[in-house]
């Protein structure tokens, strides 16, 4: 039968039953239920799933276009029914090509010179105007206003929760944001991103005092425009506050004086510093029953470092030094207080600062009026008793001034004899260096430190800053002098191990002969036999004390000591080198003049100081910007058993020169205990002339015994 015909009668046809075998096979297996499709793998590109799907499509079912593939992809038409313009993003980054001045850094890499943290003789150096120091002063006072005011000691100066290494860092920051050509980097492009650094690192400070001391830096460091705080610059220093004074006291002081009367006499730079720093010291002394800190004090600790261009002089002695600092820093208080009094017509004050303004100016009730300085408030600083001891180094005429360190300065006091001295307070120095000096009886062990303990008279602060003192000086000197005494022994602190670190460094020194140093011995205590004594020391570090069983063994006869042996011929050529250099020694030494000729006790007496004075000296000592301060100490001292109670020891050092019509002393006291070196060249005769004796008499005997032979 023809083919057509079975297509029209519904037969199928040998190829029809070819076409529909496979899909029969499928049903009846079970695998796919009805048609299925041709699903294009998902890892492959839409390009490529097209053309495979169209080849295959062609090949395996050719002639029946009842199944085609579908494709998951879009469309091309669909792509253009949205013709919204996206932002782009640019993946051109800046480089050595494109820009001589940016840095070789990586994509997400940080300038390292924008975080490297500076020596302590670079943040010495460093010096700030008036707009540096402002820009510190109120990123400062954000700070402490935020989340200090209410901190207890936030303006005492080494404070037990502050830490150096963290002040160190945050001015280094501060000092790198204020570079003036800050180098490009792919995520600092402008120079603010230095300042964005020292904001962040100052806003995650975890202690204010940490921020306290870095505002108090800032502060020590400033130079003012013209050194002058006033805009006349040829008037006198304290023109200015004169002219503001007289100008207030003759208006019958008026409620707007600070504004109307002082600030037309300031440059506009000096208005801003002024205004920040008074408006820190106001929000401070507002919740001084928190911090201890009031407005009077903080204003006499920072007068001395804002008013004033000229610090010190070179002929300052402690008496000049005391005077200026005690005028600046009664000047800043009449200005915080004209500044507190102007601000309480304005608006409501915490009753605290109305108090401190109340009986403003102080007139009524006042002893004395001082010339140009404003009567001292009722709620001012106090004064303490303070027992104050000067010495007196006679220098040579061209010998240069010597700076001590503070713990040279107290050994040289203590070591310096006061016998026969009239002066009143004379005792009172002499039980303290009595204390000082004696050995205790439980401390009787051969081999114990005869210098001072200055830790049987001086506070643990004291102690703490001296040996901080000593560690940044060039030639430190860490001893047992310096070590805190207490009579429960504690245990091992940082303090300690640094004594001891010190100790041993001293020790190795020592054994090369270079070193000058001066022994340095440990204080052992001894066996403990009382049963008292014992239960009630502690459980302290163990003292070295002497083995068991080396007091088994007799040192004369058990211990045999062995001396090595010397070439004669090296002993030889090592004693004419060193007799050598000796007589080259000596005759330098003969020809220079020492420096120090005398050394004598020049006053001993009791004084009044400001306690602000103690707080301002404490927190400045360690900044190399004092080098040029006079040569003083200030100690907190321990209860003594004295008629008299004094709690603070100021120890001075002055110097004098030698005139050319003055005669030299003919008993020159060295200082310490040191004795003046012998010459060298009449050791060598005395030694040549007793040999030339022993040799004539030995000659003298042989020839009376050959005689006598002969005889």
């Amino acid at each position: 039968m023809p083919s057509f015909l079975n297509k029209v009668f519904g037969r199928k046809t040998s190829d029809d039953r070819d076409q529909a075998k496979p899909f029969q096979d499928s049903n009846d297996n079970g695998l796919l239920d009805g048609k299925y499709e041709a699903v294009s793998p998902l890892n492959f590109t839409a390009p490529i799933i097209t053309s495979l799907s169209k080849a295959q499509t062609g090949k395996d079912h050719a002639g029946f276009s009842l199944f085609r593939p579908k494709s998951r992809f879009v469309s091309p038409h669909s792509s253009f029914k949205r013709t919204e313009n996206l932002p782009q993003l640019s993946l051109h980054l800046p480089s050595l090509k494109d820009n001589a001045e940016s840095l070789e850094l990586g994509v997400f890499e940080v300038d390292p010179e924008s975080q490297r943290i500076l020596d302590d003789s670079v943040i010495g150096a460093k010096l700030l105007n008036p707009l540096e120091a402002l820009i510190l002063v109120r990123a400062c006072a954000q700070t402490i206003t935020e989340r200090g005011l209410e901190t207890l000691g936030i303006m005492h100066p080494h404070w037990h929760s502050a830490s150096p290494d963290i002040q160190r860092k945050l001015i280094s920051l501060f000092i790198h944001s204020l570079a003036p050509k800050s180098r490009i980097t792919t995520l600092s492009p402008t120079p603010a991103a230095a300042i964005s650094a020292f904001e962040a690192e100052l806003e995650y400070t975890r202690s204010p005092h940490d921020v306290a001391a870095v505002l108090r830096w800032g502060l020590r460091h400033l130079v003012l425009e013209n050194n002058s705080f006033g805009k006349d610059v040829s008037a006198p220093e304290w023109a200015w506050y004169k002219s503001f004074f007289n100008a207030e006291k003759g208006a019958s002081y008026p409620p707007k004086s600070f504004t109307e009367l002082l600030l037309p006499q300031l440059p506009q730079a000096h208005i801003e510093l002024l205004l920040a720093t008074v408006d820190i010291i106001s929000a401070l002394a507002s919740h001084a029953e928190a911090n201890s800190i009031s407005g009077s004090k903080l204003s006499k600790f920072l007068g001395l470092w804002l008013l004033t261009a000229t610090r010190t002089e070179q002929t300052d002695n402690w008496t000049t030094f005391y005077a200026r600092w005690e005028r600046a820093g009664r000047t800043l208080e009449h200005l915080f207080l004209a500044r507190i009094r102007e601000e309480s017509f304005n608006s409501r004050l915490p009753t605290r600062l109305q108090e401190l303004v109340k009986h403003y100016p102080y007139s009524r009730g006042s002893c004395g009026v001082e010339e140009d300085l404003l009567p001292h408030p009722r709620f001012s600083t106090r004064s303490c008793s303070v027992l104050f001891v000067r010495i007196e180094v006679l220098l040579s005429e061209s010998a240069p001034q010597p700076k001590p360190s503070p713990v040279r300065l107290l050994l040289d006091a203590f070591n310096l004899s006061s016998e026969g001295e009239t002066f009143e307070h004379v005792e009172l120095w002499n039980a303290l260096k009595t204390t000082a000096t004696e050995i205790a009886s439980t401390s009787s062990v051969a081999g114990a430190q005869d210098g001072p303990q200055f830790g049987r008279v001086f506070v643990d602060e004291t102690i703490h800053l001296l040996a901080s003192t000593s560690r940044n000086a060039s030639s430190p000197i860490m001893s047992p002098t310096l070590e805190v005494a207490s009579p429960v022994p504690r245990r091992s602190s940082p303090f300690n191990k640094i004594l001891d670190r010190s100790k041993d460094k001293a020790a190795h020194g020592n054994d090369n002969g270079n070193g000058a140093t001066s022994p340095v011995s440990t204080v052992s205590s001894p066996i403990i036999s009382d049963w008292t004594q014992f239960s009630t020391s502690g459980f302290g570090e163990t003292s070295a004390v002497t083995p068991l069983a080396a007091t088994l063994l007799d040192a004369d006869k058990d211990v045999e000591v062995t001396v090595p042996l010397v070439s004669p011929k090296s002993s030889k050529r090592w004693g004419r080198s060193r007799s050598g250099q000796r007589s080259a020694n000596s005759c330098e030494t003969s020809t220079k003049e020492p420096a120090v000729l005398s050394t004598k006790l020049a006053s001993v007496h009791m004084t009044q100081v400001d306690e602000a004075f103690i707080d301002f000296w404490s927190d400045a000592i360690a900044d190399p910007i004092t080098e040029n301060w006079p040569s003083f100490v200030i100690c907190g001292l321990k209860p003594l058993p004295a008629n008299e109670a004094v709690s603070w020891l100021i120890v001075e050092q002055t110097y004098v020169r030698l005139q050319p019509s003055q005669p030299r002393p003919t008993s020159p006291e060295r200082r310490g205990r040191t004795s003046p070196r012998p010459s060298f060249r009449s050791d060598i005769s005395g030694t040549f002339a007793a040999t030339r004796k022993r040799l004539s008499f030995f000659s003298g005997a042989s020839k009376t015994s050959l005689t006598v032979k002969k005889v």
